[in-house]
Order: structure tokens, then sequence, then C-alpha cells
């Protein structure tokens, strides 16, 4: 079985995701549903109470982390004061967080913690603060995809993110 791999999406190619066959956790595209988090899959158009908001209502605050580096790399997010989720990601996978958004365009402020030094058998978390970009659909201009890049970096055993 191969894997495919995907580019991160245009405007108009965020519900396609699944269609292509972009599934499964730490993929480019991929999912892992949770309450709150790593799913493009919030824009779908599946019947349900979760989606009886009209389509060109629908928003969330996103953003994207990538790992061009050589070595799978643990973190958590949050958002606001809600609870840690730890994630892993792949070498050269990316992976998205989301929020949706509220009447006001507005969410929790996420963040992101890791263990900035690899291999040293301790743990030395690093926080930072993230921002997040508008993905969904408006009335007003149609798709939107304006997600936030962040990337992993690497300086020997030193790592951290960076916006792309």
């Amino acid at each position: 079985m191969s894997l495919m791999r995907c580019k991160p999406p245009r405007r108009r190619d965020i519900l396609a995701l699944t269609l292509l066959g972009c599934s499964g956790p730490g993929r480019a595209g991929g999912d892992s549903e949770e309450d709150v988090g790593t799913s493009s899959a919030a824009l779908s158009l599946a019947p349900g109470p979760q989606n009886a908001t009209p389509r060109g209502l629908r928003m969330q605050g996103e953003f994207v982390i990538h790992n061009p580096t050589n070595f799978k790399v643990g973190y958590s997010v949050r958002w606001g004061d809600g609870p840690w989720n730890p994630h892993t990601i792949e070498p050269r996978y990316l992976r998205r967080h989301w929020h949706v958004l509220d009447a006001n365009g507005r969410a929790p402020r996420p963040q992101l913690q890791f263990d900035r030094v690899a291999n040293d058998q301790r743990v030395t978390n690093k926080t930072y603060d993230m921002k997040f970009g508008r993905v969904g659909h408006s009335p007003a201009t149609g798709p939107v995809n304006q997600a936030v890049n962040y990337e992993f970096v690497a300086n020997g055993n030193l790592i951290d993110v960076v916006r792309r």
C-alpha cells in the first residue's frame, strides 16, 4: 500500500481532501477527530445537527503545523483554558488544528507546547501562543483559506517552531 502525499489545499480544494484519499492522522490533509482540533472535516456538508447552520455561515479558526524535519515530533495543543491534547507529527507531514469561530469571528487563543530539547532524557517544555486564520465559506467572498502556517525547526537537538 502506498501513502498518498497531498499538497496543502487551495481555497476550493478544502472540501475535496477526503475525496482525494488524503486522510489519516499526520498525513497532509489528514484528520484525527476530537472535540476541537485536527480535522478539516468540520466543513463537510453531511446532514446532522452540527451542520444545521447554512454552509455560508460556517467558519473556523485554523493553524497548520508542518514537520519538515527527519524525526517524529510530539507536542500538545489547547484552545483557551481547555485541556492539552497530545499529538505526534511524522517527518515531512502537516497537521491542521482548528476551532469553530463564534458569531463575532472569535475563538479561544490556541497554545502549542513541546519538549524543546530532544534526546536528553528530560522534559524541557516550551509553550507558544499561536495565531490562527479563518477557514471556511463566507457568503460575501466564497471559500476562505487563510490558515496560519508554522513549522518545527531543529538545530542539533534543539527544537523550535517558526511561522512559515
